[in-house]
């Protein structure tokens, strides 16, 4: 799938185009964030505004979607080291629970 994201004609149309010499370091940077359960965004992919998000799961551990919060980048820093990770795990927690509680119609666990 990151192959057709990132690697394809179509994602060379759409300037999404991750280069050969880039890759690895992109392929890297996914695992450290798998490993460390979020990811942060410095201006990313807007001038002036960073943001944190983490994946939700369901009860079988499938991604079903997602948390994010994003803030003026001048304002970032201070809700980081106030605690940012910490409320957002503790909130992916309780969501996590009430999916798993409460499966789509016809996807029970999924």
């Amino acid at each position: 799938m990151l192959d057709q994201l990132f690697r394809s004609p179509n994602a060379e149309l759409a300037g999404d185009y991750i280069s050969d010499a880039e890759y690895p370091a992109f392929l890297r940077e996914l695992e450290s964030v798998r490993a460390n359960g979020f990811a942060a965004n410095f201006e990313g992919t807007e001038e002036g505004i960073s943001a944190f998000g983490m994946a939700l799961h369901n009860g079988n551990g499938v991604v079903v979607g997602a948390l994010s919060v994003a803030t003026p980048v001048a304002r970032f820093r201070p809700l980081f080291d106030a605690g940012l990770v910490g409320v957002m795990m503790e909130t992916r927690r309780q969501l996590e629970i009430d999916i798993a509680a409460n499966p789509v119609d016809g996807a029970a666990g999924s």
